[in-house]
């Protein structure tokens, strides 16, 4: 990043294992709460803007997908509420929401989901939490749709 030239394009993703408590000068904070949100989101915007600094790149913060788990999946969805606000108050900063691309048909949680060829494969770990290969290699599309768009390349 800091670099005289630095990348064009930053691809990040984080937060599947983010259910646990924080720490900050000394003070401690429960997952869920308040403060917890508090400072997730200072942290987010911390880590948006200072990517910021390297002039011309642009981050595509890639949020979660659906979670097995009814507890993590509520948490998840708000996660991704706080990045994608986060990022639209940023135009260095695109929020990109895999939870379509890797939703069962009821728009929560499956293993095995229709891929853009419509067969049913598995894109989820074991653990409700990760996503596999095949699953990845859906998010990677839809990143490089999104940035072929931003720099108007040709598709493919």
């Amino acid at each position: 990043m800091s670099r005289d030239q630095p990348p064009e394009a930053l691809v990040f993703m984080v937060g599947g294992n983010d259910n646990q408590r924080m720490q900050r000068d000394g003070d401690v904070f429960d997952v869920g709460s308040e403060s917890w949100y508090q400072e997730y989101r200072a942290r987010v915007v911390t880590i948006m803007d200072s990517t910021q600094s390297a002039g011309r790149s642009h981050l595509y913060w890639i949020g979660l997908p659906p979670m097995r788990d009814p507890e993590r999946d509520t948490l998840a969805r708000q996660i991704n509420t706080i990045v994608a606000n986060e990022a639209e108050a940023r135009s260095w900063v695109s929020f990109v929401d895999i939870g379509p691309t890797l939703s069962g048909a009821d728009g929560g949680y499956a293993t095995r989901i229709a891929g853009p060829d419509g067969a049913d494969r598995v894109a989820r770990a074991p653990d409700g939490v990760h996503i596999t290969y095949t699953g990845s290699s859906w998010v990677a599309r839809q990143i490089w749709a999104a940035v072929e768009d931003r720099w108007q390349l040709p598709p493919g």
